[in-house]
């Protein structure tokens, strides 16, 4: 992880709290807010915090793709995304590893 994005991460979880617990909030916020849309049974669609990260790797992604190209903002934003979702994923990961998956 460079030095920004650790140093970002920092700032936005002394700001913000455990990104985990954010992330989660969005994530049922998300759930509830896509079952709404897709499901004709308005049951919400679960997703987690891992899921939400990936979202707004997405969106960085969508605003690198669609509008002013080269703002390295969207960069420094996406690769933070991302490394969240690595650690959020990090059990599961680990237990692929540990488990020989996907060989």
């Amino acid at each position: 992880m460079s030095k920004y994005t650790n140093k970002v991460l920092e700032d936005r979880e002394a700001q913000y709290g455990d990104p985990a617990v954010n992330l989660g909030c969005a994530a049922n916020l998300i759930s509830h807010y896509m079952g709404g849309k897709l499901g004709a049974t308005k049951e919400p669609v679960m997703m987690g915090p891992h899921d939400v990260a990936m979202i707004m790797c997405l969106l960085k992604i969508a605003r690198i793709a669609t509008g002013p190209q080269y703002v390295e903002d969207n960069y420094e934003d996406l690769q933070g995304y991302a490394e969240l979702a690595c650690k959020l994923a990090k059990p599961q990961i680990e237990m692929a590893t540990a488990t020989g998956w996907p060989d």
